[in-house]
Protein backbone atom coordinates (compact mmCIF):
# COMPACT_ATOMS: atom_id res chain seq x y z
CA UNK A 1 0.00 0.00 0.00
CA UNK A 2 1.67 3.45 -0.87
CA UNK A 3 0.08 5.01 2.40
CA UNK A 4 -1.06 2.53 5.29
CA UNK A 5 -4.37 2.93 6.74
CA UNK A 6 -4.81 3.86 10.14
CA UNK A 7 -7.35 1.01 12.33
CA UNK A 8 -7.39 -0.83 15.44
CA UNK A 9 -7.45 -4.33 16.37
CA UNK A 10 -9.30 -4.68 19.01
CA UNK A 11 -8.42 -1.56 21.18
CA UNK A 12 -4.97 -1.19 19.91
CA UNK A 13 -4.20 0.95 17.06
CA UNK A 14 -2.63 -0.86 13.93
CA UNK A 15 -1.85 0.16 10.13
CA UNK A 16 -3.29 -1.79 6.85
CA UNK A 17 -0.19 -2.08 5.01
CA UNK A 18 -0.91 -4.49 2.60
CA UNK A 19 -4.55 -5.48 0.91
CA UNK A 20 -6.07 -8.59 -1.07
CA UNK A 21 -9.16 -10.08 -1.75
CA UNK A 22 -8.87 -12.62 0.73
CA UNK A 23 -6.59 -10.81 3.34
CA UNK A 24 -4.91 -7.75 4.97
CA UNK A 25 -1.55 -7.09 6.47
CA UNK A 26 -1.60 -4.94 9.81
CA UNK A 27 1.73 -2.84 11.46
CA UNK A 28 1.17 -2.43 15.25
CA UNK A 29 3.15 -1.78 18.27
CA UNK A 30 1.09 -3.23 20.38
CA UNK A 31 1.23 -7.16 20.72
CA UNK A 32 -0.46 -9.01 17.96
CA UNK A 33 -3.39 -11.64 18.53
CA UNK A 34 -2.81 -14.80 19.16
CA UNK A 35 -2.27 -16.80 15.85
CA UNK A 36 -5.97 -18.43 14.87
CA UNK A 37 -8.10 -16.05 17.23
CA UNK A 38 -10.50 -13.33 16.04
CA UNK A 39 -10.97 -10.37 15.15
CA UNK A 40 -13.03 -7.13 14.02
CA UNK A 41 -11.17 -4.69 11.63
CA UNK A 42 -12.72 -1.15 10.44
CA UNK A 43 -10.96 1.38 8.39
CA UNK A 44 -12.14 3.98 5.67
CA UNK A 45 -10.74 3.78 2.61
CA UNK A 46 -10.99 6.12 -0.70
CA UNK A 47 -14.29 4.16 -1.40
CA UNK A 48 -15.53 4.63 2.23
CA UNK A 49 -15.53 2.37 4.93
CA UNK A 50 -14.59 -1.41 5.07
CA UNK A 51 -15.29 -3.53 8.02
CA UNK A 52 -14.16 -7.24 8.28
CA UNK A 53 -13.93 -10.17 10.45
CA UNK A 54 -11.09 -11.53 10.15
CA UNK A 55 -8.53 -14.73 11.33
CA UNK A 56 -5.13 -14.42 12.39
CA UNK A 57 -2.87 -16.07 9.95
CA UNK A 58 0.76 -15.08 11.11
CA UNK A 59 2.54 -12.67 13.80
CA UNK A 60 5.41 -11.63 13.25
CA UNK A 61 7.68 -9.44 15.89
CA UNK A 62 10.63 -7.28 14.25
CA UNK A 63 12.26 -4.75 15.93
CA UNK A 64 9.53 -3.82 18.62
CA UNK A 65 6.97 -4.08 15.58
CA UNK A 66 4.25 -6.49 15.48
CA UNK A 67 3.49 -7.69 11.40
CA UNK A 68 0.58 -9.54 11.40
CA UNK A 69 -1.43 -11.17 8.49
CA UNK A 70 -5.51 -11.95 8.86
CA UNK A 71 -7.45 -14.08 7.05
CA UNK A 72 -10.66 -12.29 5.90
CA UNK A 73 -13.59 -14.73 7.00
CA UNK A 74 -16.24 -12.14 6.78
CA UNK A 75 -17.64 -9.48 5.28
CA UNK A 76 -20.83 -7.72 4.37
CA UNK A 77 -21.59 -6.81 0.70
CA UNK A 78 -20.57 -3.30 0.66
CA UNK A 79 -17.54 -3.65 2.72
CA UNK A 80 -16.29 -6.42 0.10
CA UNK A 81 -17.30 -4.74 -2.31
CA UNK A 82 -15.08 -1.77 -1.07
CA UNK A 83 -12.28 -3.83 -0.43
CA UNK A 84 -12.46 -5.44 -4.12
CA UNK A 85 -12.24 -1.77 -5.81
CA UNK A 86 -9.10 -0.91 -3.07
CA UNK A 87 -7.37 -4.06 -3.75
CA UNK A 88 -7.88 -3.32 -7.57
CA UNK A 89 -6.74 -0.03 -7.05
CA UNK A 90 -3.56 -1.00 -5.87
CA UNK A 91 -2.90 -3.72 -8.62
CA UNK A 92 -3.42 -1.49 -11.37
CA UNK A 93 -2.98 1.87 -10.63
CA UNK A 94 -4.50 4.99 -12.23
CA UNK A 95 -0.96 6.11 -13.57
CA UNK A 96 -0.17 7.61 -16.61
CA UNK A 97 -0.54 4.93 -19.53
CA UNK A 98 1.26 5.58 -23.02
CA UNK A 99 -1.12 5.73 -25.60
CA UNK A 100 -0.82 3.10 -28.64
CA UNK A 101 -1.66 3.97 -31.56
Amino acid sequence: MPHPIRTTVGSSPAYVVDASISGIGLMQHATAPPVGSTCKVMFHSEFGPITLQCEVARAVETEGTFQTGLRIVAADDESDSRLRMLVMNLAVPTAKRPHSH
